[in-house]
């Protein structure tokens, strides 16, 4: 019963990951507001129904992606840092993996600009997420229990909002 659970396991892993990679393709073509289960399930080769077995929505779908990007860029981020000899070659290499992960996802990160994104830095902002005031399209991030890399990470990637003109590179 074990190696048949297994089974299951590794085949929901792996239809999830198509079904996020046909996602991206669909998204990336066509923008979010555009893109369609029915368009992604016809990616993925399977039935729309297949695509709602796993995912209930559009929006969970893109959300799943976004994630899924996220944490490839996290780990190439990181793969590339420890690489690194120097601090200035960390920091090269921080901003290099960044914009060359972005340059070669434009498709799917051209909606980007429309996404809101609030940053919660400080402690009792827990209820910041239950804000009538905030629409359902923003992104609520806060860095309780983040340190070192992370932290160190957000801070030099506001740095760099705050001054736009260093990323016209």
């Amino acid at each position: 019963m074990k190696s048949k659970r297994r089974k299951e396991d590794v085949l929901n892993e792996f239809r999830r990951s198509e079904l996020i990679t046909s996602a991206r393709r669909v998204f990336g073509a066509h923008g979010f507001a555009n893109a369609t289960m029915e368009a992604i399930a016809r990616e993925a080769d399977v039935a729309k129904g297949t695509v709602y077995l796993y995912y209930d929505s559009k929006r969970a779908i893109y959300e799943a992606a976004w994630r899924a990007s996220m944490e490839e860029l996290e780990a190439l981020v990181k793969a590339r840092v420890e690489s690194a000899a120097s601090l200035q070659e960390a920091i090269a290499a921080f901003v290099a993996a960044r914009v060359e992960f972005f340059q070669a996802r434009q498709d799917f990160f051209r909606d980007t600009p429309r996404l809101k994104w609030v940053p919660s830095l400080g402690t009792g902002t827990d209820g910041i997420t239950d804000s009538p005031h905030l629409g359902k399209d923003v992104v609520v991030t806060a860095t309780r229990g983040i340190h070192g890399v992370p932290m160190s990470e957000m801070a030099f990637l506001m740095m760099l909002a705050f001054n736009r003109d260093f990323l016209l590179l």
